[in-house]
């Protein structure tokens, strides 16, 4: 996972982030993230992908692209992420409108 946040958002340390989560220290610092737009995709792991996450060279991953925004409108967080597809389910709800 990689998260890019503007600088002068919150004040992050690696110990918080194990502990808590991003989204809890965002909560916790008064942001209330209302929104994102998210995409997920699919594609072959490189050599150093499949050797950090414990698969083959050319393994499936999906991958997710997230930018969200506060209850102001405002950015708050870009990630791109992946995942091993093998260990992964998306579960999605679909309502009528």
């Amino acid at each position: 996972m990689q998260n890019w946040l503007p600088l002068d958002l919150v004040r992050l340390t690696l110990d918080g982030l194990q502990s808590r989560g991003l989204y809890a220290i965002l909560r916790a610092a008064g942001l209330r993230v209302r929104g994102a737009q998210q995409r997920i995709g699919a594609r072959a792991a490189t050599a150093a992908e499949a050797q950090m996450l414990g698969e083959r060279r050319g393994a499936p991953l999906l991958t997710m692209t997230r930018t969200a925004y506060d209850d102001q409108g405002r950015y708050v967080e870009h990630g791109a992420h992946i995942y091993r597809a093998s260990r992964y389910a998306l579960e999605v709800t679909v309502a009528e409108r």
